[in-house]
């Protein structure tokens, strides 16, 4: 079991020796047994609510590891027009694209059913191609 309290705005757990109920409720606490993380959790009305779990954040993906995973499948230059074709000057210009842009996921869009014919899953090829974060 876990303990929880909201004390200006900070909603915070018991991390201390086991105490009794008595103690819990006399400083605050409300008894939790879900598993959600500290982050996740607020107490309103005097019970813990558990807040969704925000959506990812759209990954950023580096266009060099891109490519050198369609090569690795032998699939770059079967690829490689038809990127050209729908992402031109973007796909050249950019160091890095964004999965959240409408060019890119334009892109995506055209490169999936051809990727998906040759027996790639596209969306883990793109996991492997994450950039960075430094």
């Amino acid at each position: 079991m876990r303990y929880i309290r909201k004390t200006n705005d900070v909603t915070e757990e018991y991390s201390g020796p086991g105490m009794g109920d008595a103690w819990y409720a006399s400083n605050g606490y409300t008894a939790y047994a879900g598993a959600s993380p500290l982050s996740r959790l607020d107490i309103a009305d005097g019970a813990i609510v558990e807040q969704p779990q925000p959506e990812p954040e759209p990954r950023v993906l580096s266009k060099l590891k891109i490519c050198e995973k369609l090569e690795e499948l032998g699939l770059w230059e079967t690829a490689k027009p038809l990127i050209e074709a729908e992402a031109g000057e973007y796909w050249t210009l950019a160091h890095d694209v964004g999965e959240a842009h409408p060019k890119f996921a334009a892109l995506l869009a055209q490169l999936r059913p051809q990727l998906e014919a040759a027996g790639v899953d596209l969306d883990a090829l793109l996991d492997e191609c994450v950039m960075e974060r430094y």
